[in-house]
């Protein structure tokens, strides 16, 4: 994209927002032009049909009051009520009718009093006697046709006349709709509108004649034939119900008058936008062509355009600019080379083709070959070859992301390289990518990590080599304690059990005819005997619990629970689950690491934890993973209380755990006690054979 189209095209962007806001001002007008045409109809159409339910009101009161007279009730006053009938029909020019329930007329206004009436007209839609006598109020009815030849359109009014709340007669006023017709024309309306009633049915009754225009645009009176209707579709129809009659009152508008008003107002704004965007346009493109001609003759540092139009001051400081930077920039184009070319890294660019366009100096070392042989080259060249289809699908999804830096080859599948020679080495490597001048360049920063991998090997491997170091430790340590515990059990027990046979004898000696104090001295060497086995149990019990390997480690650790509560007071169970005694071997180095961690578990409980209950839990899954859990309701050892120097107990507990392959893991909450929780996986052959003969 060139300069002037992109400026061309930022000076459009510019104008949209201005084009949007004018078509939605244009918009705006034309429906407020609309809006206030239809607010126009709206409020004369209401005006006449109010004007025409105040006049029916007006008839309706008088026939009302007509029909509550009380000369009606009297047959010798129907005289009186006859004129009066006849000053209704001179305030309202129609004639009034009086009727019996029979519906037979009483008396016409239209004829003298005692002359022969016609007879009650019946409409064919609503009938307005009808309606009166249902509803028990005045009502108006439908169009009907009377008169001396039964052509003339009329209109009926009823008032009921009620005695007693029943239905005694019915006034009835008719009148023509011309009547109507006049009052309509007497209403101002523009040129070219029209104003009609229509009945209940949709029958029109009556339309004002109304004005058209003359080709000066002047009005002149419509024709006689202006009340007929116009062609379908050439106006609008407004229609609103009336209040007082079941009528409705129709304005019917020009097609023209309402539309004309719009397009005109529409294609002026259209014009004055059409005119706008074209002076916008014009000043743009002369704008970025004369933007870009400066631009152009800074790119190619040729200053005779800018000469001859007066050139622009930010592009001529920015050609200063770039004079003084090509110095500096030359500078620090070498300062860059020399600081690629020192580093102990390796450092390759490639382009987008993934041909190496730059290397230094650490990687042609770390390759095995030339800085020349490696420019130029395929980047695949350096990888061996059953990893290249996942590096270019890596470099291509690399490339789309438009991250600008990566690191590989940590926490990840390990990267190798390939050298010079065909031999494979393991690296870590950091990419990143940038476009200059719309070349995509990939950046490796790589380092071979052959020999940190085998250091942190010899590292694992002594690890290793020193747990089982520790187990091995361990081992000889339970065999020492053994051998110990057998000499105690084989020789001390032995002797001092002799020496309580012997002083057993004497007793009984003595008791024969010796002296008192030789017996109480007897009965404290045999107290002391006694004490002497209880104490080479209690220390053989410790050195070795025989229980571990003569019962099982549930029954070891029953009694252990046993001697613990005894000597504290606290309560405390064993809840073997389905762990029993005929699990493994018993004396196995597991069973062994477990009772020690129960039994140290048991002894921070009694100093620290301050607890009233304990319980030990043990667990084994069907595949052999067993779990040991030491729980107390005591106060909850802290986090603090775990790193504390000196913590010799957790230490041990921890070691012991780690030597067998298990995990230790301790919590505890303030005011909620304390849980030890040892997991083992399935014990290995070499722990398992490691099991004490009882």
């Amino acid at each position: 994209m060139t300069l002037r189209t992109f400026i061309t095209r930022l000076i459009w962007l510019c104008m949209l927002p201005l084009l949007g806001l004018a078509v939605w001002l244009g918009y705006d007008f034309v429906r407020a032009t609309q809006a206030g045409a239809e607010h126009a109809s709206e409020r004369l159409v209401h005006n006449v049909a109010s004007a025409i339910d105040h006049e029916l009101e007006a008839r309706m009161g008088g026939l009302r009051m007509l029909a509550s007279s009380t000369l009606a009730t009297d047959v010798a006053d129907w005289p009186r009520l006859y004129r009066e009938a006849l000053a209704y029909r001179d305030g309202f020019g129609s004639d009034v009718i009086f009727v019996d329930l029979e519906e037979r007329v009483r008396f016409h206004t239209a004829r003298p009093l005692g002359e022969s009436t016609p007879p009650l007209p019946r409409p064919v839609g609503r009938s307005a006697v009808a309606a009166a006598a249902a509803s028990g109020r005045p009502a108006a009815g439908d169009l009907f046709f009377d008169g001396p030849a039964g052509h003339e359109p009329m209109l009926a009014l009823a008032a009921p006349g009620l005695r007693d709340g029943q239905l005694a007669f019915m006034m009835v006023s008719v009148l023509p709709a011309a009547q109507f017709a006049r009052r309509l024309d007497e209403f101002a309306v523009p040129p070219g509108w029209t104003l009609s009633l229509i009945d209940s049915r949709g029958d029109e009754f009556a339309r004002s004649r109304g004005a058209r225009k003359d080709a000066s645009g002047g009005e002149s009176p419509a024709p006689s034939d202006a009340g007929d209707k116009p062609a379908p579709g050439s106006v609008d129809r407004v229609v609103l119900p009336m209040d007082t009659v079941p009528w409705s009152l129709v304005l019917e508008v020009p097609r023209e008058d309402n539309v004309g008003p719009i397009v005109r107002a529409a294609l002026a704004m259209a014009l004055a936008v059409l005119g706008a965007t074209l002076a916008g346009a014009l000043g743009g493109d002369w704008a970025s062509g004369r933007l870009a001609r400066s631009v152009r003759a800074l790119v190619e540092q040729s200053p005779a355009p800018l000469g001859v139009e007066g050139g622009i001051t930010e592009i001529d400081t920015a050609r200063a600019m770039l004079d003084r930077s090509q110095g500096a920039l030359r500078l620090r184009e070498a300062q860059l080379r020399g600081i690629v070319d020192s580093a102990s890294e390796a450092i390759l660019t490639a382009d987008a083709g993934q041909t190496i366009v730059m290397a230094n100096a650490a990687a042609a070392r770390t390759f095995g070959t030339g800085l020349a042989e490696l420019v130029g080259r395929p980047l695949e060249s350096l990888i061996p070859p059953r990893f290249r289809e996942r590096h270019r699908q890596a470099i291509a999804a690399y490339g789309q992301t438009g991250n600008s830096a990566r690191a590989m080859g940590r926490g990840g599948p390990q990267l190798h390289a390939l050298r010079a020679d065909g031999t494979e080495f393991p690296i870590e490597a950091a990419i990143s990518q940038v476009v200059v001048d719309g070349q995509q360049l990939f950046t490796v920063i790589l380092r071979d990590i052959s020999e940190r991998l085998r250091t942190e090997r010899a590292l694992q491997d002594s690890h290793v080599q020193l747990q089982r170091l520790l187990a091995a430790h361990d081992r000889v340590q339970e065999e020492e304690r053994k051998r110990v515990a057998r000499e105690l059990h084989d020789d001390l027990q032995q002797t001092l059990a002799a020496v309580l046979m012997e002083t057993q004898l004497a007793r009984a000696g003595l008791e024969g005819g010796q002296g008192a104090a030789a017996g109480a001295a007897l009965e404290r060497l045999n107290r002391l005997a006694a004490g002497a086995i209880a104490s080479t149990r209690r220390i053989v019990n410790d050195l070795r619990p025989q229980m571990l390997e003569e019962l099982g480690l549930v029954a070891a650790l029953e009694q252990l629970a046993q001697r613990f509560a005894q000597q504290t007071g606290l309560a405390c169970g064993v809840q073997p689950d389905h762990f029993t005694s005929q699990e493994g071997p018993h004396g196995s180095a597991v069973d062994l690491c477990l009772f020690r961690v129960a039994q140290e578990a048991l002894n921070n409980v009694a100093k620290h934890a301050q607890a009233r209950h304990v319980t030990i839990r043990l667990a084994i899954t069907p595949g052999g993973h067993r779990t040991l859990t030491v729980r107390d309701d005591g106060r909850g050892i802290e986090a603090s209380d775990q790193r504390r120097e000196g913590s010799f107990g957790l230490l041990g507990m921890a070691e012991r755990v780690h030597a067998i392959g298990g995990t230790l893991r301790i919590e505890g909450r303030a005011g909620h006690g304390t849980l030890v929780r040892v997991d083992v996986p399935p014990e290995p052959a070499s722990l398992a054979s490691a099991a004490v003969p009882a």
